[in-house]
């Protein structure tokens, strides 16, 4: 049967959306650090390409099809399916990240310059003030481009730790107040009668599996956003569509603490000029929630059995 002309408007918008949201990202980028494979067209309108598919598909389309308060049906997801958008997200970097830097910059002719920045260390050359040269390999490139490069990481990480259960402390005493505050004007009709379905699915599976989808939503995650949207588009648009990407809770008011963790991340991850700190305060609130705070309160509930 085909579809009708109603059925198909949401999809062309989120089409639509998808395509702006990369033609901004691919201005934001040439304003930035204007990549030198962006000079040869093809490969800068296949890497807007790749971008666009990756928001249409994880980001935009799925607003046309979760309708809030209707569960989703999970009893035939498999495991690895759990992963899927995180290998989007690992197959978006790479492929945008190989077209961007994966030829070296050449001199203009009659300049003997570079025509095109590669991205640079974030940190300068220990001793002598200078900035650090740009890396020699792709994979040196993709890690400057995407913010990962980082002369220290294990005392990021160690500090995103830290960081991550203050976030955690933080985020949960908000949504309470601001739980208080619709239950004393009497609109409880807001707050979520029970836990979504998509959470009640992960706080069900192996301890492994949840540490997994800790790790890899905490990397792969902050990676795209906040490595590699926010430094083009800014944060409060990254955080935008950080929360869009998670609409498919089907729970509106789990947006409200999904914002202020982006915005958090956002801001740890500017203030260290790089990601890890961010993975690290990420897959720390992720772990906790999947691992301790939620399988414990659905078990009180009944949602989950005991053991």
């Amino acid at each position: 049967m085909e579809a009708t002309a109603p059925e198909l408007f949401p999809t062309l918008v989120a089409m639509a959306a998808a395509a702006v949201t990369a033609v901004a990202v691919d201005l934001g980028t040439l304003r930035r650090d204007a990549p030198a494979g962006f000079a040869v067209p093809w490969r800068r309108g296949s890497a807007a390409g790749v971008l666009a598919g990756f928001l249409f598909l994880g980001v935009y389309a799925p607003l046309t099809v979760v309708v809030p308060g209707v569960e989703p049906d999970l009893g035939s997801v498999q495991s690895w399916q759990i992963f899927i958008v995180q290998a989007m997200l690992a197959f978006t970097l790479l492929a945008w990240g190989t077209l961007a830097w994966g030829v070296p910059a050449e001199p203009a002719v009659g300049q003997g310059q570079p025509d095109s920045v590669e991205p640079e260390a974030p940190e300068a050359e220990a001793g002598n003030g200078k900035a650090a040269r740009p890396p020699a390999t792709l994979l040196g490139r993709l890690a400057a481009g995407f913010r990962l490069a980082e002369a220290q990481p294990l005392r990021e990480v160690g500090l995103g730790v830290g960081v991550g259960l203050a976030i955690w402390v933080a985020v949960l005493l908000l949504l309470a107040a601001f739980t208080g505050l619709l239950q004393s004007l009497g609109s409880d009709g807001w707050l979520p009668q029970e836990a979504p379905a998509v959470v009640t699915f992960l706080a069900s599976q192996s301890p492994w599996l949840r540490l997994a989808v800790a790790l890899s939503a905490g990397f792969f995650e902050e990676t795209f956003f906040r490595g590699f949207l926010q430094p083009r588009v800014g944060i409060l648009f990254s955080t935008l569509l950080f929360a869009l990407a998670h609409w498919s809770y089907g729970e509106p008011f789990m947006l409200i603490g999904v914002t202020l963790l982006s915005l958090a991340y956002a801001f740890l991850a500017r203030w260290r000029r790089s990601v890890w700190a961010a993975v690290a305060a990420h897959a720390t609130f992720d772990a906790v929630q999947l691992l301790v705070l939620l399988p414990w309160a659905l078990k009180q509930s009944g949602a989950l059995p005991p053991g």
